[in-house]
């Protein structure tokens, strides 16, 4: 698994290290997060933020929003798609999706410039622990020959092959989301030209601002898939499960995954919720595509609504899963070391070190704001964040049959 993700990180900084305005980039050679520090890249990636997925993407969106909001004030309910062209099912889900890529890629990005060298040494020295015990694993445990173990090896082969891809993939996409999105009139240039009239814009200013939009969503869709991608290898290094054998290996392994959580925990709590809150949104949206939009969208957009809604799901269920049982391994460890006789027969220095061990806590992970802590990471968490999904996705598809 840990090797799957460092190959997949390898083909990400293919493609990303070619963007001059990045504030974290991977290094393929060294296995590791650089933060660029010079003041031009960090100008350009708040720039890029501002114009291509702030201004021109996102800023229409919230004016849609609004502007709905104002007439669901005037009629007394949310406006039907008789009532309002702008209330339509795609529109309304071309805003979910504005909302959900482009701000979380600008959250994402501010994150990346403002917590650089604060976040990226802590993300460092878990994959050196990662890798240290990835080494481990294999002196301890080595591999047996077996007789099907090449064609085992091959399909292993295929499979990371495959993962390699996606950042491709996402760059062939963005094109063909960005040209249905224009056709169809819910890019967001299109909110902002209705309100202009013909004769201070004639058609040829129309088909630039078109053509300008096309351009700039294919821009949007490119760096906001490549900057979330990004942030989802992080997030999936940072609750590998081989995290939790670290603890089981030794006291060392847990004094330092303790440190590391203890001093990122405000920036984890609040990427958390962000990340937790985003995909559950994402995942809402996909849901209501898949049910209600088959007759639509062109298949081969259609395609791409079960598919994201199965993967959010599965790895908000994995991570949420992983960061629960933190607390209970270690939970499970301690109470171990506590009860082990060897350290009373050392001594002195046994009872120093037992005393040390009694005064541990088990590791904990929360979702909140910075300092403030919202929820803790358990296991009851995952049940509610799937019954969420569930409630909200049930209610939305009411609401739609309530107002066609």
């Amino acid at each position: 698994m840990t090797e799957v993700l460092f190959r997949v990180a390898d083909s990400y900084a293919s493609i990303n290290n070619r963007y001059p305005f990045l504030a974290v980039i991977w290094n393929p050679e060294t296995r590791r997060l650089v933060a660029r520090s010079d003041r031009a890249t960090l100008t350009r990636s708040l720039v890029c933020c501002a114009l291509i997925m702030g201004l021109f993407n996102l800023g229409p969106k919230f004016l849609q929003i609004c502007y709905l909001l104002d007439r669901a004030r005037q009629l007394g309910h949310f406006p039907s798609s008789r009532e309002e062209a702008f209330a339509e099912p795609r529109h309304l889900i071309s805003i979910a999706l504005g909302i959900i890529g482009s701000g979380g890629s600008i959250l994402a990005s501010f994150f990346a410039v403002f917590l650089r060298m604060y976040v990226i040494p802590n993300s460092n020295a878990i994959l050196a622990m990662n890798e240290l015990l990835s080494a481990k694993g294999k002196k301890r445990y080595p591999l047996k020959v077996k007789k099907n173990q090449k064609r085992a090896s091959w399909k292993f082969q295929d499979v990371v092959s495959l993962v390699r891809f996606a950042p491709y993939l996402m760059l062939c996409i963005a094109p063909a989301v960005s040209s249905y999105a224009t056709y169809k009139g819910t890019d967001p240039l299109t909110f902002i030209l209705y309100w202009i009239p013909d004769r201070i814009l004639p058609r040829s200013g129309r088909i630039l601002v078109k053509i300008f939009s096309f351009v700039n969503l294919t821009l949007a869709c490119i760096t906001s898939s490549q900057i979330l991608l990004g942030a989802g290898i992080v997030l999936t290094f940072a609750v590998s499960p081989r995290f939790q054998l670290m603890m089981k290996e030794s006291i060392s392994f847990y004094d330092q995954i303790m440190i590391i959580s203890n001093i990122s925990a405000p920036a984890q709590a609040t990427v958390s919720l962000v990340g937790v809150l985003g995909s559950a949104f994402a995942t809402i949206m996909c849901n209501i595509i898949s049910v209600k939009m088959y007759n639509v969208l062109p298949l081969n957009m259609y395609l791409l609504a079960p598919f994201w809604s199965i993967v959010l799901l599965i790895i908000l269920n994995l991570v949420l899963k992983y960061g629960s049982q933190y607390e209970l391994v270690s939970k499970e460890m301690l109470r171990r070391w506590r009860k082990d006789v060897r350290l009373v027969k050392m001594g002195g220095i046994g009872r120093v070190y037992a005393r040390q061990v009694v005064a541990r806590r088990p590791v904990r992970f929360f979702i909140g704001v910075w300092n403030l802590n919202l929820l803790p990471v358990d296991r009851s968490l995952l049940c509610d964040y799937d019954t969420f999904i569930a409630e909200s996705t049930m209610a939305w598809l009411v609401a739609f049959d309530k107002h066609k």
